[in-house]
């Protein structure tokens, strides 16, 4: 999957390289309808890769929006959705517990990733009839976290006396950040009419894990939600 990623992301930088030699000798006849569009509703689904664990094939999540998009001049676009997208790599090991008679009540969680709800603005500047830069930001919420938990029994007076209880779904830890804002860059080549191909950057600006969170056991892994995405557009226009 890693060897995919990067030859998608080749393919499309070398694409928009060949296109953009190409663009001072097209006509009318052979550009792409981006640049006419007035209105349009799109569906988006990609992948997603951190900054913090680039080297990991098992950190890469699948991201996906809803969205509509409105031509606000000759060059400019701006597009309002909705969608979700998933963080791997966010590793962290967290406690509770509590002395009752001689008698600790403990709940162990280990979070390893994340999905957010996320609500984007962004706008489009069509660079020629089939390339447009992107910029804009995101909002995003937390609606998940994966990983495991348990809840046991141990008495500090008996050797071995930890009695296993059951597994919990773990949560995010008390003083953790559930919201996040995020900057995005990139650009989306056309292909054809309804399809497209987008490359963007995501840099937040709100870590997860705040340095000042106690009872932590592993080192804080992924504070920031940044990322590289890769995706496919299809385009519904009127």
């Amino acid at each position: 999957m890693r060897i995919i990623f990067v030859f998608m992301m080749l393919l499309s930088l070398k694409s928009v390289s060949v296109l953009a030699q190409q663009s001072s000798n097209s006509n009318n006849r052979n550009a792409f309808p981006m640049s006419t569009r007035r209105f349009g509703i799109g569906f988006y689904a990609g992948i997603n890769d951190p900054f913090s664990s680039l080297g990991k094939v098992s950190d890469i999540g699948p991201s996906f929006m809803l969205s509509g998009s409105f031509k606000i001049s000759g060059k400019w676009q701006v597009a309002i959705g909705a969608g979700g997208v998933f963080y791997y790599g966010k590793s962290l090991v967290y406690m509770h517990s509590k002395n009752v008679f001689d008698t600790i009540y403990t709940k162990s969680y280990t979070v390893t990733w994340t999905a957010y709800t996320y609500i984007p603005v962004i706008f489009k500047y069509n660079l020629n009839n089939s390339i447009q830069l992107m910029a804009g930001i995101r909002w995003l919420g937390v609606s998940g976290i994966f990983g495991t938990g348990s809840y046991g029994i141990y008495s500090p007076a008996q050797k071995d006396s930890f009695i296993f209880k059951s597994n919990l779904i773990p949560g995010l830890p008390k003083g953790s950040n559930f919201e996040d804002i995020q900057g995005l860059a990139g650009l989306e080549l056309a292909f054809n009419k309804h399809f497209s191909e987008s490359l963007m950057a995501n840099f937040g600006f709100i870590p997860i894990y705040p340095n000042n969170l106690s009872n932590i056991i592993s080192p804080l892994i992924g504070n920031y939600n940044n990322s590289i995405e890769l995706g496919l557009n299809y385009t519904i226009t009127p």
